[in-house]
């Protein structure tokens, strides 16, 4: 049997590999405005017609906070509740974008200060731009606010509840809100559809902030276990044991990169399950450069640490002592938002949202399945191995975090966020030496959102 070849492992070469790995990486950076590359003769996509959902959340919060306020018996003219009103408009206005969005703020506006406000709003548009049935919706929408009685353009209202949802279904059912009969309740149901999607907001608050509290003396205690140094940590132990060749693991990052830069620029063509294997080939990359495979298990992390449950459980408390450093990473995130007015949405929030419950399942699977094993096997696998063994923790964990963050299709105002959340997931890596731990609170973090969209949507 042929014995394998010994990886490279000169300074020289070390510091080529790393060079090549920021230039691919700069590359992508570069031609990410302009991925995917679309394909001329495919048809174009419809006119997105429902509302952004940033814009959506902050209206279902608005109304249904309205809503409590006339069962708490506040009137609508009282000072306090006006000002929480129109500072709520003055927010929400600022997150209209398309068409859609200044139609949707329309009936928001409605509802909260009457039909004559919405026609105002709606006259006062700039619509040059504007396609022929954002148009059409346009006129429709404000002729119902200017007389709901004696309109006979059913087609009109048909079109606006259909492409406007929830929204278009509040604008056609106002006129029945004060009507008597058997449809006297259509409006109520609907405005009561947008109080539940409001209550089930309040309920994911409240339940973050049980978390934050639980997380605060977690955090406490884990800093001063850090400090005092009595923290078993996994990966430290096992760099003192494993082998100290590690080029072929910077090699098998720049594999990655060529993969994950090839299939962005042909994710028009090639199926979702094609441009995962950026992800999963680098691991075989290791076993074809002769890495031996006991330092591929232990140094990617792919082993069960102290047991499976003993190592998920570690993963949801790392998590929650990495809370401070979340909501520093939040914060100026959010920052970043209002100064370059940029939104740090992952287009997967988008997709959900308009998405069938087929399609909720497979970005469900996506989000809080493969991309925890797969990213976490390139982060804080390979690419963190790499760099443990030339820096310390905290510094490996922030680079292997900035770099998780610039890789994601979320903006420069999410970097903050996401390298905040690489680095507690690089440092749950340390902590354990196992993925095992680090997937779970990458599983737990990525759920967090989604169970919002599932309570909403």
């Amino acid at each position: 049997m042929a014995e394998r070849k010994p990886t490279i492992e000169h300074p020289l070469y070390r510091a080529f590999l790393f060079g090549h790995f920021m230039l691919l990486v700069a590359t992508f950076l570069v031609f990410s405005s302009f991925l995917p590359i679309e394909d001329e003769n495919a048809p174009k996509p419809p006119e997105p017609t429902r509302p952004g959902v940033s814009f959506d959340l902050t209206a279902r919060y608005g109304l249904g906070l309205q809503a409590f306020y006339r069962q708490l018996g506040y009137g609508e003219n009282d000072a306090n509740v006006a000002a929480v009103r129109d500072d709520l408009l003055l927010n929400l206005e600022k997150t209209t974008q398309t068409p859609y969005d200044h139609l949707a703020f329309a009936v928001v506006t409605a509802e909260m200060k009457g039909p004559e406000a919405a026609v105002t709003y709606l006259e006062a548009l700039a619509t040059a731009d504007w396609s022929e049935a954002a148009g059409q919706n346009l006129a429709t929408l404000r002729d119902l606010y200017r007389a709901p009685d004696t309109g006979n353009d059913h087609e009109g209202r048909q079109r606006l509840e259909q492409d406007l949802g929830l929204y278009g279904r509040l604008a056609t059912t106002r006129h029945l809100q004060d009507a008597e009969g058997a449809e006297n309740s259509r409006h109520s149901q609907v405005r009561q559809e947008v109080v539940g999607t409001a209550m089930a907001l309040g309920g994911w608050i409240s339940v973050l902030f049980v978390l934050f509290v639980i997380a605060i003396p977690i955090s406490v205690y884990t800093a001063w276990r850090f400090h005092t140094q009595r923290n078993r940590w996994g990966q430290a132990n096992l760099n003192e044991k494993l082998p100290k060749q590690r080029a072929a693991f910077l090699e098998a990052m720049s594999a990655f990169m060529w993969l994950f830069l090839f299939f962005a620029i042909l994710s028009t063509w090639l199926p979702m399950v094609f441009q995962w294997l950026a992800f999963a080939l680098p691991v075989t990359w290791l076993v074809l450069r002769g890495v031996d495979l006991d330092h591929i298990i232990f140094g990617v992390g792919l082993h069960k640490g102290r047991g499976l449950l003993r190592e998920i459980g570690a993963g949801l408390v790392g998590y929650l002592a990495g809370v401070p450093v979340l909501l520093l990473g939040i914060m100026l995130t959010l920052l970043l938002m209002n100064l370059t007015q940029d939104e740090a949405s992952h287009p997967i929030v988008e997709l959900f949202a308009n998405g069938g419950s087929w399609q909720k399942l497979n970005l469900i699977l996506m989000a809080c399945v493969m991309a925890p094993i797969f990213e976490e096997i390139i982060f804080r696998g390979i690419f963190y191995h790499y760099l443990r063994g030339t820096a310390a923790a905290a510094g490996a964990a922030l680079i292997t975090g900035f770099f998780f963050a610039i890789l994601h299709p979320q903006g420069l105002a999410a970097v903050p966020m996401l390298a905040a959340i690489g680095f507690v997931l690089a440092m749950i890596r340390e902590w354990r030496g196992s993925l095992v731990a680090s997937m779970t609170a990458h599983a737990f973090n990525n759920l967090i959102p989604i169970s919002l969209l599932l309570a909403i949507y």
